[in-house]
């Protein structure tokens, strides 16, 4: 068992691309001229800030922060905050005891991987199905106890 990095890069992609069309707003600027001055079109700017367009070259995201004077230090900080969407988790390729590491696991591990699978951020249905879990486990260590007692 060992722990790797996660990077959500569509969730780095959105916040990124909602601070920088604040900062647009906020200079009274619009879409269409970044666009015209990045060189690129309206409606693919407008996506990338809106998170409706992912790139994994985040580059573009640096382009369109100078672009409207956001500094190199503001934007560093910027991806600084960001990368809160940079997760560490457990691998469970070589678990020996599989029971210690569901106890040591944080939430954190246990939303991730339960975004993935069932493929939702949405933070209700994460905690209804960790609740629902949590009822089965309980389930499961009273039949546990129970089969051992009756030995």
């Amino acid at each position: 068992m060992f722990k790797e990095k996660i990077v959500n890069v569509d969730a780095i992609c959105k916040y990124l691309g909602n601070q920088i069309y604040r900062e647009l707003e906020e200079r009274w600027k619009t879409v269409m001229s970044l666009a015209e001055q990045l060189d690129k079109s309206q409606p693919y700017i407008s996506d990338l800030l809106n998170g409706k367009r992912n790139t994994s070259n985040l580059d573009i995201y640096k382009k369109m922060a100078l672009t409207i004077w956001i500094t190199e230090k503001e934007f560093e900080e910027m991806f600084k905050k960001a990368k809160k969407y940079e997760y560490e988790v457990t691998t469970w390729d070589t678990i020996s005891d599989p029971i210690d590491v569901l106890k040591n696991l944080s939430l954190a591990d246990l939303k991730l991987a339960l975004s993935r699978e069932f493929g939702t951020q949405d933070e209700a249905v994460l905690n209804d199905i960790m609740s629902y879990a949590k009822y089965k486990i309980e389930q499961w260590n009273t039949k546990f106890l129970k089969d051992i007692l009756d030995k």
